[in-house]
């Protein structure tokens, strides 16, 4: 997966495969978790950009349609 629109849709397939009983849970929970910690580090990159007052292009967080990215 090359950004977070595309965990996003996987994460919504994930969903559907969890509410129609065509997934084992226990996979569920660990592709769930994994896109958690993804999202977590994400969100730790931000904050230190943050911190030091920086703006820079995190590709994973582009999507095409993002003021910031040049696709």
């Amino acid at each position: 997966m090359k950004n977070v629109k595309e965990l996003q849709d996987k994460m919504v397939e994930l969903y559907s495969q969890v509410e129609s009983d065509t997934i084992n849970p226990k996979k569920a929970k660990a592709l769930a978790d994994i896109a958690g910690k993804i999202i977590s580090a994400s969100a730790v990159q931000v904050k230190y950009y943050s911190m030091l007052k920086q703006r820079p292009r995190i590709g994973f967080l582009s999507t095409r349609g993002n003021s910031d990215e040049q696709v």
